[in-house]
This record gives C-alpha cells, structure tokens and sequence, in this order.
C-alpha cells in the first residue's frame, strides 16, 4: 500500500496520515514506545583466520 500511495505522488506525511486514518490511531507512536531487547545478537560475515 506505501508502494501505491507513494506512486500516485503521496508525500511521506500524507502516506503516514492515510495509514493513521485507515488504521485509527497513530501507528508510529505504537511502534516509537514499544519494549526493546535488552541485547542485539550480533553475526559477523568475516572468516577467522
């Protein structure tokens, strides 16, 4: 749907304005505010010699 209302020529602030509308709330808020991990595990793609 982002895809779509962007290509019609919908700005970022008005894409996120249909979501919230579509949505009924601020969806952004929900995401900002949400519980984080304690710890990121991390991989590295680098072979040990």
């Amino acid at each position: 749907m982002v895809i779509f209302l962007s290509a019609k020529g919908l700005t970022t602030g008005d894409v996120q304005a249909h979501i919230a509308e579509v949505k009924g709330h601020d969806g952004m808020a929900e995401w900002h505010n949400r519980p984080l991990d304690s710890s990121i595990p991390c991989s590295s793609s680098t072979p040990s010699t």
